[in-house]
């Protein structure tokens, strides 16, 4: 049975209703998802950087008393000062020691997963990526794009 309504319309709402609700619960899920991911993904950038201060600070003594040349990264001790950081905090990661025309630099990859709610519905299970950063050996005024 039909109620009809003045002016001739029937109770179409009743079909649209479900499915709006249903899209709009869909978007909020993801948002709260995508949200989840951001915050993993920052958080893997900052256990990064800090793993690379960490590595950056250790500095070679015999660049230091030399004379004649910039200081120097202690490459090895830079290495295990980043991952016993990461190993400290739970996490694994890469570390990478190098030198470019700015001087020496300890570069530390961190990944993260994060595990899904709501968009396990469309068939995704995790949100996954890495977070990068990178800390160098400075001395002197520094600027913000260079030592």
């Amino acid at each position: 049975m039909t109620h009809r309504l003045a002016g001739g319309q029937a109770g179409s709402i009743s079909v649209m209703a479900p499915l709006l609700i249903l899209t709009v619960l869909a978007l909020l899920g993801l948002a709260f998802d995508g949200g989840t991911a951001i915050t993993a993904h920052q958080h893997a950038i900052g256990l990064a950087e800090q793993a690379a201060r960490a590595g950056a600070q250790q500095v070679s003594l015999a660049s230091v008393r030399s004379p004649s040349g910039p200081d120097r990264l202690a490459a090895q001790a830079a290495r295990q000062a980043s991952t016993a950081y990461l190993h400290r905090v739970g996490v694994s990661g890469q570390v990478r020691v190098g030198h470019d025309q700015t001087g020496d630099f300890v570069e530390v990859t961190v990944a993260w997963s994060q595990p899904v709610v709501f968009a396990g519905l469309l068939g995704l299970r995790r949100f996954t990526g890495t977070g990068t950063a990178q800390a160098r050996l400075c001395h002197g005024i520094v600027t913000e794009e260079a030592c």
